[in-house]
């Protein structure tokens, strides 16, 4: 009998805390938000593509199966990710507004 790999769902909720980050072409975070358990990563990365849209910027990517998205304003490009360790505080723990 062969057994076959279990698919992993990048893009469910999982149990622990995971934090949303948006971050400038050098990785540096403009906005960071912790997110609670259990919290559904879709809804999430559905409400912070309107956010970028409403600022004017472009999204270039959807996501699909891994929570990551790429935008564009111009000349300024970031990336919209949710991520599992915690991130550098953004502008040493100000947060700005979500894009």
């Amino acid at each position: 009998m062969v057994k076959r790999r279990g698919r992993y769902d990048a893009m469910a909720p999982i149990e622990t805390t995971t934090w949303l980050v948006v971050a400038d072409v050098y990785g540096n975070s403009l906005y960071v938000r912790e997110l609670p358990p259990f919290t559904d990563p879709r809804m999430v990365m559905i409400e912070a593509m309107a956010r970028s849209i409403g600022k004017g910027f472009e999204v270039e990517e959807l996501p699909g199966v891994i929570p990551i998205y790429y935008c564009r304003n111009g000349e300024e490009r970031r990336s919209v990710s949710i991520v599992r360790t915690s991130p550098k505080p953004a502008n040493c723990g100000r947060p700005t507004s979500a894009d």
